[in-house]
């Protein structure tokens, strides 16, 4: 997951190779490792880890903190086989103190899903699961930081994952994606209008 905040591009969890040699999902583990690039100076720098380990998340910047959302993680089943199990998890980063806090997490554990960031709120769009079975998910969600609160949203017409999500004014766009789990292509460009009080 990245996000922007000033100058400064936080990259926060996904996979990281076990091996030099890593070539296959199985070689690599999911990671909390969270870094920061300042671009003004070029220099790199190690944050608190995130409290969780996963990949495939979603976030947004919301009162210049970083809200981390979703995403999946490689879970060892009887058989001894790793599979992606998906996550609701919704972790808090806050770069003026260097700490994370975990909030409510999602309705629905989504991983693939896509996020954005709208009058202090946070917008989260479809994604996919592979266990207990392989689905991509319409359902959308709205999360309110001042009430520590999930609520559904109207579900997006178009299934989908690996999307993006983009602010305009008052309307969240979500663009591309796949519509199939794993990998697949959509040319859906959906919006939803925020109606504001």
């Amino acid at each position: 997951m990245v996000a922007a905040i000033g100058d400064k591009v936080y990259f926060i969890g996904g996979r990281i190779p076990t091996s030099a040699q890593a070539r296959h999902i199985s070689e690599h583990a999911d990671t909390a490792r969270a870094e920061v690039l300042d671009v003004r100076s070029g220099q790199w720098s190690r944050i608190a880890d995130a409290p969780s380990a996963r990949n495939s998340a979603a976030g947004a910047v919301i009162g210049g903190k970083i809200h981390v959302v979703g995403g999946r993680q490689m879970v060892k089943g009887d058989d001894g086989r790793a599979r992606p199990v998906n996550v609701a998890n919704l972790e808090v980063y806050d770069p003026a103190t260097d700490r994370w806090e975990t909030r409510a997490p999602m309705p629905l554990a989504q991983g693939g899903l896509a996020v954005a960031a709208h009058d202090g709120k946070l917008y989260a769009f479809g994604g996919e699961q592979f266990v207990p079975q392989a689905k991509v998910f319409h359902e959308s969600w709205v999360y309110d930081p001042a009430s520590d609160r999930w609520s559904a949203l109207p579900a997006m017409p178009t299934p989908r994952h690996g999307h993006g999500a983009a602010v305009v004014g008052d309307r969240v766009y979500l663009m591309g994606g796949g519509e199939k789990v794993g990998v697949a292509a959509s040319s859906a460009h959906e919006a939803l209008e925020i109606r504001t009080k």
